[in-house]
């Protein structure tokens, strides 16, 4: 073991006993299952960070928020979060008639002046769907009411994303089954595994962008809003070392016979 590796070994173990507490990572997306985009990011840096999520509405389309349904899918939320090692945080707009509106924005900002994110992932601005975009957009003025200087990584969504640049392909093969098992929390949304086949078909694909040489890798796409300040790294580069690839990543379909959706 070189002299490196020893330092940052004690410099870690030094930290830990001291009780330093981690620099924060907010998630926000439009409803109780939009983790699903940037979970594998999620879990490479959940043991760097604290990693929270606020939902900026309930999933309860066009119902209100304390029906049964909003009820469903915020339990699914909450054994899904558990998964990842992820705090949830729920909003109040509406399923499907979502508002980036003053009051919203204002609560918005009171939670990030209470994490103070060191980072914010949220939807591209431009979205097929307007829960999406009006999530984003509270989630940067409530920035500015906040104050604060984070970082900000958008997350593509299957097909929903529009025209969005890629800035950065990040590898999540080594966290892939652990993606599924997240998805496959979201049991009212992932109807028939349709969820986890989307984001297989996602992830192969930038996958071979990342690694056109090596088949079988499954990646995340994500683009940048600003450059940061000289000096000052992205939580992207905390990112764990990937792991030689023993096996492509495939999904591990239900046993034949075997209900686990309805």
């Amino acid at each position: 073991m070189n002299m490196t590796k020893i330092v940052a070994g004690i410099l870690i173990a030094l930290t830990a006993t001291a009780g330093v507490a981690k620099e924060t990572v907010l998630v926000i997306g439009g409803h109780p299952d939009d983790l699903v985009g940037p979970t594998g990011l999620v879990l490479l840096l959940k043991d760097q960070f604290d990693i929270h999520l606020f939902d900026y509405t309930r999933g309860a389309y066009m119902q209100s928020n304390d029906s049964e349904v909003a009820k469903t899918r915020m339990a699914e939320e909450r054994a899904a979060c558990k998964l990842a090692g992820v705090t949830p945080h729920f909003g109040e707009e509406g399923d499907g008639q979502a508002f980036a509106g003053r009051e919203t924005c204002e609560k918005l900002a009171k939670l990030m002046k209470e994490l103070k994110p060191r980072c914010v992932i949220m939807h591209w601005i431009v979205d097929a769907h307007k829960d999406h975009m009006m999530s984003s957009a509270a989630a940067i003025k409530a920035i500015e009411l906040a104050q604060i200087e984070p970082e900000i990584l958008f997350f593509e969504e299957t097909w929903q994303s529009k025209n969005m640049p890629v800035h950065h392909l990040v590898d999540i093969t080594d966290v892939w089954d652990q993606k599924v098992e997240v998805i496959r929390a979201y049991k009212c949304q992932n109807i028939n595994d349709a969820i986890v086949a989307n984001k297989y078909r996602d992830g192969k694909f930038r996958g071979s962008q990342l690694h056109p040489a090596e088949d079988g890798r499954v990646a995340e796409a994500y683009s940048h809003f600003q450059d940061l300040p000289r000096g000052r790294r992205s939580v992207l580069s905390y990112l764990p070392p990937q792991k030689p690839l023993k096996e492509p990543a495939v999904i591990k379909p239900p046993k034949p016979g075997q209900v686990i959706y309805k």
